[in-house]
């Protein structure tokens, strides 16, 4: 139970194994076999106090895995991802772990920018949707109720009755609507590495599915490029990713691999398959790429270089969606506080008359 503990914690903590990948290059790197670096590693956590922690856990299990015979691959089963096992397996195939490794940094670092781009783009969203129910919920439970206790709906005219009547409709339906848009937000979140089919396909176009898009696009060629400078054969790679990958992802590298068997070029394949993934602009660059000698290493280069092209068009493409929201909830707002101040004025009116 505690070593199954330790497994998920260490496997959901991607910035401390690329920590520990990065010490495990770098001792590899200036010629430490790889049991005696995973044993320097290892010591090091106990001497400063950390025996007990996840990743020391883990180093401990791997080098007993590796006195009992197992490779590196091997005994990381379980401690990591899919992705990082099948690299180490594609280095010890080789021969050069340490490129795996480095691999490793660079697709985990990569991933890291990503995920940092969409999150700081969807927190504004986010932000702004929570700021616009809460001012939904302060007008309609609370400031215009108050006004309504003193007269009753049909007693406003205009645009204070409008306000007067979306208030008590907001009392019946904000709740439903709210759990509403979760159960929206969920059923999209779990549409997006599942659904499949020609009108996804139009959609993977447009934002948001078009985000989602450019994410696994950018993760894919890097991966895919590290797989194949590590010595793996495009078409085992594809196949090996393939086994690995979502549904969405995986009906893309399948119809790829499809391609590649008929004796297309990976370009070729993927312009073939008709899915525009991982982009357009991208499929045309494989293409040029595909027929030249040291495509490993174009392939990396291209990688890399959408990686950080990639985070740029999130970014802009978040800041769209956030200014779209922004506006809607700055109407919304302006349309609730002039309804309050005409239903303030009417009430004057409608006081004054009693008196």
């Amino acid at each position: 139970m505690k070593l199954s503990l330790n497994k998920i914690l260490f496997k959901s903590d991607a910035t401390g194994r690329k920590r520990l990948w990065t010490k495990l290059a770098t001792l590899i790197k200036n010629g430490v076999p790889i049991k005696s670096a995973l044993t320097t590693l290892h010591s090091r956590r106990i001497q400063i106090g950390k025996g007990g922690a996840p990743d020391a856990i883990a180093l401990s299990h791997w080098l007993q895995r590796i006195n009992n015979g197992s490779s590196i691959a091997g005994c990381t089963k379980g401690w990591v991802t899919d992705e990082e096992q099948m690299l180490l397996s594609a280095g010890e195939k080789s021969g050069d772990i340490l490129k795996s490794l480095e691999a490793m940094c660079r697709i985990m670092t990569a991933k890291a920018s990503i995920k940092g781009a969409v999150i700081g783009g969807v927190a504004y969203p986010i932000f702004i949707v929570l700021m616009l129910f809460g001012f939904m919920y302060l007008f309609g439970y609370k400031l215009i109720p108050s006004f309504l206790n003193l007269a009753p709906v049909e007693k406003f005219s205009g645009f204070g009755y409008l306000i007067a009547r979306a208030s008590i409709v907001t009392q019946y339906a904000l709740l439903p609507f709210m759990a509403f848009c979760i159960a929206a937000i969920a059923v999209f979140m779990l549409s997006l590495p599942r659904w499949n089919g020609e009108f996804r396909i139009k959609l993977d176009g447009f934002k948001p599915y078009s985000i989602y898009r450019i994410i696994q696009g950018s993760s894919w060629l890097i991966s895919f490029s590290a797989l194949v400078k590590s010595g793996v054969r495009i078409e085992d790679g594809l196949e090996q990713m393939a086994k690995l990958a979502n549904p969405w992802l995986k009906i893309r590298l399948l119809a790829c691999l499809k391609g590649l068997k008929s004796g297309l070029t990976v370009g070729d394949a993927l312009l073939r398959a008709g899915h525009n993934f991982p982009d357009r602009e991208i499929v045309d660059d494989l293409i040029i790429y595909s027929s030249l000698n040291g495509f490993e290493d174009s392939l990396e280069s291209l990688g890399n270089e959408w990686i950080e092209s990639s985070e740029k068009i999130i970014s802009s493409q978040m800041k769209v969606i956030f200014n779209i929201l922004l506006v809607i909830a700055i109407i919304m707002i302006a349309m609730m506080v002039a309804g309050m101040i005409d239903m303030q004025t009417q009430m004057k009116d409608l006081l004054q008359q009693r008196h």
